[in-house]
């Protein structure tokens, strides 16, 4: 009778983090059991309990029976998954004052957990965004992404940066403003329009037209801006005549 025949009875998958070898388990009511690489191969490819597979780079499931079943039931399904390990990129980020950063990173896969240490330590945040305490230094983080287990290879740094803008001045000499601190970055406006003066990117600016001028200065990312001075540049009406005595 088919009711009183071998069956299987319960099965255990198994999984692993990239390509590897995999342990697969099953247990039949009474006797040893088959296993097959497809559900009607003839080839046994074992006998027993537990099956250790060759090296895989991908899933692959493999089938089972009772090898006392002296009725035709269906194969069972026993499925060795390998799980790509994941990987994770992420951008950092800037403040000019002191902050609560929203961190974000991309994972191929999984979820993102956060540390504060390059290995070892515990979780502070597991999902995206994680949210910082406030910050008032620089801190850095670091991510790994988690997909069902399977770890990116190594946790990437995601560092808050807290910077404090420059102090901007503007002096005018003669006819050329000079912006200050030096070796920092600069771009000139017009203030009277409220747009940028094209291609002025140097610490001293001499306009061509009168004016009212100021600098952005930058540093970091975090800039400030100086006050406008005018300036009027002396013209010669047409026709005059200057005499140098």
């Amino acid at each position: 009778s088919c009711l009183s025949t071998a069956q299987i009875i319960s099965t255990s998958n198994a999984s692993n983090c990239g390509p590897g070898s995999l342990t697969l388990a099953a247990t039949a009511s009474s006797g040893s059991i088959n296993w097959y690489s497809t559900a009607s191969s003839s080839t046994i490819l074992y006998t027993g309990n537990s099956f250790t597979t060759p090296v895989l780079a991908a899933s692959k499931t493999y089938y089972i029976e009772a090898a006392a079943s002296t009725c035709n039931f269906a194969r069972v399904p026993v499925t060795a998954s390998i799980i790509a390990i994941p990987t994770i990129t992420a951008n950092n980020y800037v403040s000019c004052q002191a902050a609560s950063f929203s961190l974000n990173a991309i994972p191929s896969a999984g979820t993102v957990n956060w540390y504060t240490n390059a290995s070892g330590g515990t979780v502070v945040g597991s999902g995206l965004p994680f949210v910082t305490p406030l910050l008032t230094v620089t801190t850095t983080y670091y991510a790994e992404a988690d997909d069902n287990g399977c770890l990116s290879a190594a946790r990437i740094p995601v560092t808050a940066s807290i910077y404090s803008a420059p102090v901007a001045a503007l002096t005018l000499t003669d006819s050329t403003f000079t912006a200050t601190p030096s070796g920092l970055s600069y771009q000139w406006l017009n203030c009277a329009t409220g747009t940028v003066v094209s291609n002025a990117f140097s610490n001293t600016f001499t306009p061509t037209v009168s004016g009212t001028y100021a600098a952005i200065v930058s540093q970091n990312g975090c800039a400030d801006t100086t006050v406008c001075i005018p300036i009027q540049l002396a013209t010669l009406a047409c026709g005059e005549l200057f005499i140098s005595e």
